[in-house]
């Protein structure tokens, strides 16, 4: 599908969505009203963190990225969890006040004062733990996801430091579910040590045979194998 400027709408729905199911998932859902109320809670200073997190989402309409390849957007979430903690405070003042309310006609300024204060620190100390053990299995989640997802780039860079050859090309097989992004090299790729280069089978042949000076390699990231291929030369098939 073509990255076009009558695909806009589309996107911004589509990007939002990810961004909701990333930040407000599993037991953060409710805290996405306190988000909406804390947009009506805006400082001069947290109003100007908005404004440059909405340059940055209205930037990335440009870039041509996956809805859920959320990454991009980091930089604009501190924003939104003070956002949603303006909107929590705002609406325990709510309560508060609506409480004094109803108790004004029966208790004197100094004996409500004294009530209150302990109750609210009660109630912040409640509400932190709370959120504390209610987060542990999300946080025991993505470090098992980190772990996962780090695993294959680890082991292929271990594999890069082993090789015996002085100078290599290394053709990276990933049969992986997820973006396709552990082929990178440095900008000087003449002098690179280890050149990498994605696996496209019987066309190897043709950058192989282009840096003859280079060992070439196949490395397997799903099945974690390591083989060093013949030479390459013009008689060379795989």
């Amino acid at each position: 599908e073509a990255h076009t400027t009558g695909h806009v709408p589309y996107y911004i729905k589509a990007r939002l969505s990810a961004l909701h199911a990333d930040v407000f998932t599993s037991w953060r859902a409710g805290l996405g009203a306190y988000f909406l109320i804390g947009i009506f809670a805006l400082s001069p200073v947290v109003a100007i963190g908005a404004i440059t997190a909405g340059f940055l989402f209205v930037a990335y309409l440009a870039y041509a990225h996956p809805a859920y390849w959320t990454i991009y957007y980091l930089e604009a979430l501190p924003v939104v969890a003070m956002l949603t903690v303006l909107g929590f405070a705002l609406a325990m003042i709510w309560i508060r006040r609506s409480m004094q309310r109803g108790k004004a006609s029966f208790e004197s300024p100094l004996e409500r004062s004294r009530e209150q204060t302990p109750a609210a620190c009660l109630v912040g100390v409640v509400l932190a733990i709370t959120l504390v053990v209610a987060s542990l299995p999300l946080v025991r989640s993505e470090r098992e996801l980190h772990a996962r997802s780090t695993a294959a780039r680890v082991f292929l860079w271990d594999v890069m430091d082993k090789l015996p050859t002085p100078r290599n090309l290394l053709f990276v097989r990933d049969d992986r579910k997820g973006p396709r992004n552990m082929v990178t090299n440095v900008p000087d790729p003449a002098n690179a040590r280890t050149l990498l280069a994605h696996d496209l089978g019987n066309e190897d042949v043709r950058l192989g045979r282009l840096m003859p000076d280079r060992t070439a390699y196949l490395i397997d990231l799903s099945a974690k194998t390591l083989i060093m291929l013949p030479p390459l030369t013009d008689s060379t098939t795989r």
